[in-house]
């Protein structure tokens, strides 16, 4: 027989899974959206730091998401480049 230590146990678990899944559910309509970081980063132009803070994640989250979804950072990228880059995100290629 389950004690009381088990059962709230079990319950802690299963918020801890509900409340992972809730996250990666919104990264999937975020950060983790290409097109939805595109938008924010290379056409709003808004910086990591305010990407992480409407996402509510932290900074290193959103760097890497943009080395996976292979979106140039802006740091490491020549403005040429940058700009590229945006207007072929622009023109839907």
């Amino acid at each position: 027989m389950k004690d009381e230590q088990d059962l709230l146990n079990e319950r802690m678990e299963k918020a801890r899974k509900a409340r992972k899944d809730k996250l990666v559910s919104k990264g999937k309509e975020t950060y983790l959206n290409k097109k939805w970081m595109q938008q924010k980063y290379c056409i709003e132009r808004k910086s990591l730091d305010e990407i992480a803070e409407l996402c509510k994640v932290e900074y290193d989250v959103i760097w890497e998401a943009l080395r996976r979804l292979k979106i140039p950072n802006r740091t490491m990228s020549t403005s040429e480049e940058i700009e590229r880059y945006r207007v072929r995100v622009l023109n839907g290629q």
